[in-house]
């Protein structure tokens, strides 16, 4: 049988792929062996919403996830079932005034619908609003909205056993202005 040869970028994509598998894998086995009762919370971040995620404080795991790299990070979550999961994406609308807590999702991404007929789901948040959160249900149909429904399908099919809260975060808030706001939050909600 004639296998596939790499291009040497694709060889270097690889690596660095399974340079960060390992690195990931081995920050959560340094968080299990140290604190093995500890609430772990995963977070990840879509487009420019990343400086805010390294800005928290209160999670385990931080991960960029991007178009390319969605499927790898879906796998990492099956296989390390943190407890909770927290994603942040960008928010652009007319309505700028607090951190959007999205309370459901849908199979259509773009213009392309998941399966046969458009579906809803409702996502159930482990963060709860405060002062600068609210409740909302216009996630729409992009990349938060595709990476919202692939989370909540893997849970509602029992690949994952964890809680999920996705933030839209308003472009027109400064990192270091909410950052100690959302770390606030994720503290009441881990000493709740």
């Amino acid at each position: 049988m004639e296998g596939k040869w790499l291009s040497f970028e694709e060889a270097i994509n690889i690596a660095k792929l399974d340079n960060v598998k390992s690195t990931l894998r081995k920050a959560y086995e340094k968080v299990m062996d140290s604190e093995p009762n500890k609430m772990i919370i995963y977070g990840f971040a879509l487009g420019n919403t990343g400086k805010l995620l390294h800005r928290l404080q209160n999670l385990d795991c931080r991960y960029l996830v991007f178009p390319n790299n969605l499927g790898m990070y879906l796998e990492m979550l099956i296989h390390d079932q943190p407890l909770y999961i927290l994603g942040l994406g960008s928010y652009s609308g007319i309505d700028q005034d607090k951190i959007r807590i999205e309370t459901t999702c849908s199979n259509q991404f773009r213009n392309n619908i998941d399966g046969n007929i458009y579906t809803e789901v409702e996502i159930r948040p482990f963060l709860k609003p405060t002062k600068v959160m609210k409740y909302t249900k216009a996630i729409g149909n992009s990349y938060c909205n595709q990476i919202s429904w692939k989370i909540t399908q893997l849970i509602g099919q029992g690949k994952l056993h964890s809680r999920y809260t996705f933030l839209r975060i308003p472009k027109t808030v400064q990192p270091w202005r909410i950052g100690s706001e959302i770390d606030q939050a994720l503290r009441s909600f881990s000493q709740s």
